[in-house]
């Protein structure tokens, strides 16, 4: 058969749809018509009749078909088996191509989800991992927190203050013994050296500090660098938060340059005259 054939057969079975279409709206509209004229919506009672209540539901269901016949192709089947075997094929490649298309769609995205799975179980497996140690954490600090513990710990604080008292006792008293024998207080010889070697020219005074009428060079006012290491100690022991000591014109000053130039004593960064004993236990 050659293809002027085929195309003859295909052209005679669309005339021949055609030719059925024609004829099923001519029926349609045949039955539309006998549908209107047998409304009487005249007053209240027919309107109220439940058989025209039918034929207005059908007229609906009918309006519709007709828009949708109106829209879309007719689905009736040619009788010519060439014709249809080819509307057919057509038909079956389109449907394949679609469904391969959706099939790629589909697969990519069940790609994605399993990607997006494996992230979400990751991320699980860390909160989990996360969860353990906080538990973990929270298990040891309820029981530090319990009261045998507390008590045992303050009991461990108590000890170890004693134990820094009593050793800072021993300190004191080997570091009196030494520093009574190797640096005893001024004599009044030494204090009026001293100053005269560090008065300013035409003043009388030392340079950098003041002194009083009732200032004295016999050595009875001041502070031996025992009382100053003592002092320092003290305060470091009693107030850590708070260390500085503040010092006067009792403190001998040959004495401080020594326990500065030695390491032992530091100068407040602001205040020259508050100094703090180096916390050599640190």
């Amino acid at each position: 058969m050659s293809s002027s054939d085929i195309q003859l057969k295909k052209q005679a079975a669309v005339d021949a749809l055609k030719a059925e279409c024609e004829e099923k709206w001519t029926q349609i509209t045949q039955l539309y018509e006998d549908i209107q004229t047998q409304k009487k919506p005249h007053d209240e009672h027919v309107r109220d009749d439940p058989l025209l209540k039918i034929y207005q539901a059908k007229e609906k269901r009918l309006k519709a078909e007709v828009e949708v016949f109106k829209n879309k192709e007719t689905g009736a089947l040619p009788k010519d088996p060439v014709v249809l075997h080819t509307l057919l094929k057509d038909e079956l490649t389109t449907s394949i191509t679609q469904l391969e298309h959706t099939l790629a769609m589909v697969a990519g995205q069940k790609a994605e989800m399993l990607k997006q799975i494996e992230r979400d179980e990751a991320r699980l497996e860390e909160q989990r991992e996360i969860k353990a140690a906080l538990e973990v954490k929270v298990e040891e600090i309820m029981a530090q927190e319990t009261p045998g513990n507390e008590r045992s710990y303050l009991k461990e604080l108590e000890h170890k203050r004693k134990r820094a008292i009593e050793k800072n006792r021993e300190l004191m008293l080997e570091m009196r013994d030494f520093i009574a024998k190797f640096f005893p207080p001024p004599t009044y010889n030494q204090m009026k050296e001293w100053r005269r070697n560090h008065q300013q020219p035409g003043t009388g005074r030392r340079s950098n500090e003041s002194y009083t009428s009732s200032e004295s060079l016999n050595g009875d006012g001041v502070v031996s660098l025992q009382d100053m290491v003592e002092h320092l100690m003290n305060k470091l022991l009693d107030s850590p938060h708070d260390p500085y000591l503040t010092t006067d014109q009792s403190y001998w000053p040959p004495y401080l340059e020594l326990l500065l130039r030695t390491g032992i004593a530091l100068k407040h960064p602001e205040d020259g005259h508050r100094i703090k004993l180096v916390p050599f236990h640190l």
